[in-house]
């Protein structure tokens, strides 16, 4: 199978190599032990699931239920992420140990981790990843329990009890034959989470705070998908799927994950308005959000191995023709996959098949929907949803290339005038010096003011989980022009020019005015005018772009309620760099500065 790998996980392969090449030289391999559970006084178990995700931490949970099943009075410890911590909530483990793999702090966590698991005593313990995992046969080997457990392979130096490879290779179906391999009855296959009844009933009010239709199926879509192995479906592809199902009146809700928070943007730009996206950073709040939904589709992900175990009907896209090996069931999921990548058409006709085996969901849709596969809703809408898409991206560039000339004319500024002596153009402690220091400095305050108090009413959340729906602002200072934030960054610069007396640094500041306005402000106008339609073409006709047709008075001068605290320190930080160098212009603080420096070195 072809992957793609990233340069990270290139390298951890390279050192995974070197690692077992001194490990298998400097250990002694364990000697074999004969294992019988049930006639052996077991009283402490260790499992292990030394993995960083969150769907390897969920197909763990079915080796929790088997030993609890089995061993009810015994304490079963578990060791894992910390994202299982949070998610094995409510399941019947007595003591839950995090790993880390963030350095330099995993160089002495580790130690501590096999120092505290060593004095417990366990009498088992298991690793449960049932794959090659050197992190997890390393904790299981130095844990000094008297069974050490794990599959034979290339990492089983430290187990003294070697359980043979199954034939099984699907993640599902594989530990529970490990689990049966070690004469365990009641052999669970199913992967779960344990949500209370009061998280249930929050995950269900969020959904009906965003839904729009009552009486519909609710579809929770997850965007996400690791991008390094490309398992992510394009984002063209999820907003075509999106739109489609809205318009063919189901409720959808576009979950964000965190690895995804770049294409936040994009999906707010390109999908309807009404259309609900979502970022809950709270694994178990996320959790309780998918369990209310009536079917779940998302990308080969941890997310879709974390619906199937809350019972959640999951759809998963598979971009690779690895799904024998990851795929749920068919008692938990449905697969899609094509060669080449799978259409929306064929995720579309899925999710149709799976809605209509719910049809006291349906009521929204008529029995010719119900009768067919969903189609793509007519190419007006989808097209416009793409359109809008493209357009982000463009514009998306526009503000990156922005921010950069932005960076470059600060850094511009600082380095001239450190390198170089006051450009001479006014004679210090003249009027004409101190001229151009209070026009630079009353330009640099209301620029900062007028940047402080133009994002106090942008913001960037309603919340701590619904992300912000575009809207327009027509109070502050939004009220007299249309791009205060854009005057606010020229002001900037050109205070931070006449307070240090760089003009020659001024046709730069023109040039990056001259990109910002004649580019950058088209492109996010045409983006605003697609989005919020004649509400932003009335507001264009009525608020000029730069300079306003009345002044602000006091009375009408108040912040937003997203106060910017980041703002405020940008601006006491611009200002005070502008005051140091102002400072440094003076010969005599040059000469000092520069004496200081030669009796410290």
């Amino acid at each position: 199978m072809s992957q793609v790998k990233s340069f990270r996980y290139s390298l951890n392969q390279k050192i995974r190599r070197i690692v077992k090449w001194v490990m298998r030289r400097v250990t002694i391999r364990s000697s074999d032990k004969l294992l019988d559970l049930h006639a052996d006084e077991i009283k402490k178990i260790l499992l292990v699931r030394a993995t960083f995700r969150m769907g390897d931490s969920v197909l763990a949970t079915p080796a929790i239920s088997v030993f609890r099943k089995n061993f009810p009075n015994a304490r079963i410890d578990f060791v894992g992420a910390p994202i299982s911590r949070t998610l094995f909530q409510n399941l019947p483990i007595d003591h839950h140990f995090s790993i880390t793999r963030r350095y330099p702090q995993s160089s002495w966590d580790y130690p501590a981790l096999i120092k505290q698991l060593r004095s417990v005593g366990y009498d088992v313990a298991v690793d449960v990843s049932c794959s090659q995992s050197a992190m997890g046969s390393f904790i299981v080997g130095f844990s000094r329990a008297r069974y050490r457990v794990g599959l034979r392979g290339e990492w089983d130096r430290w187990f003294n009890v070697r359980i043979p490879r199954p034939p099984e290779k699907n993640k599902y179906r594989i530990l529970s034959a490990f689990l049966k391999a070690l004469g365990l009855h009641s052999v669970e296959t199913r992967s779960w989470l344990a949500l209370s009844s009061a998280e249930k009933e929050e995950g269900r009010k969020k959904i009906r705070e965003v839904i729009t239709w009552d009486r519909a199926p609710t579809v929770g879509v997850f965007v996400g998908g690791r991008k390094t192995w490309a398992k992510r479906w394009p984002i063209e592809n999820f907003c075509q799927l999106i739109t489609t199902l809205y318009w063919h009146g189901v409720n959808v809700v576009t979950f964000v994950g965190p690895e995804e928070k770049s294409l936040i943007g994009f999906f707010r730009d390109a999908l309807e308005p009404a259309i609900p996206l979502v970022f809950e950073p709270s694994s178990r709040d996320f959790a309780s959000m998918v369990s209310s939904c009536d079917l779940f589709v998302t990308c080969d992900s941890g997310p879709m191995h974390l619906a199937c175990a809350l019972g959640t009907r999951t759809i998963g896209i598979f971009q690779h023709p690895n799904f024998d090996h990851w795929g749920p069931p068919p008692t938990l999921g449905r697969i899609v996959y094509q060669p080449g990548g799978c259409s929306v058409e064929e995720v579309l006709r899925t999710c149709q098949l799976e809605l209509s085996h719910k049809p006291d969901l349906l009521p929204a849709l008529s029995q010719r929907d119900l009768a067919k596969t969903f189609s793509l809703v007519s190419e007006s809408k989808t097209e416009k949803a793409i359109q809008r898409l493209e357009l982000s991206r463009f514009t998306q560039r526009l503000f990156f290339l922005s921010r950069c000339t932005q960076t470059f004319l600060f850094l511009a500024v600082i380095i001239y005038s450190s390198l170089f002596p006051p450009s001479g153009f006014f004679e210090e402690g003249t009027w004409l010096d101190t001229f151009s220091d209070t026009i630079g400095m009353a330009s640099l305050v209301t620029g900062g003011l007028l940047r402080f108090w133009a994002a106090s009413y942008v913001g960037a959340w309603t919340g701590p989980q619904w992300l912000k729906v575009p809207t327009l602002i027509t109070r502050g200072p939004y009220s007299y022009v249309r791009h205060p934030l854009y005057i606010a960054n020229f002001l900037i610069g050109i205070g931070m020019i006449f307070v240090l007396e760089v003009f020659s640094l001024i046709p730069i500041l023109l040039a990056l005015a001259g990109f910002q306005f004649i580019l950058v402000v088209p492109a996010e106008e045409a983006l605003l005018k697609e989005k919020l339609g004649a509400d932003f073409n009335l507001y264009c006709e009525l608020v000029p772009g730069y300079i306003p047709s009345i002044l602000p008075n006091l009375r009408a001068f108040s912040f937003g309620k997203d106060f910017p605290l980041k703002e405020l320190g940008t601006l006491s930080g611009t200002v005070a760099v502008a005051c140091l160098f102002e400072w440094l212009e003076s010969p005599p603080h040059r000469r000092l500065i520069i004496d200081l420096l030669r009796i410290l070195s």
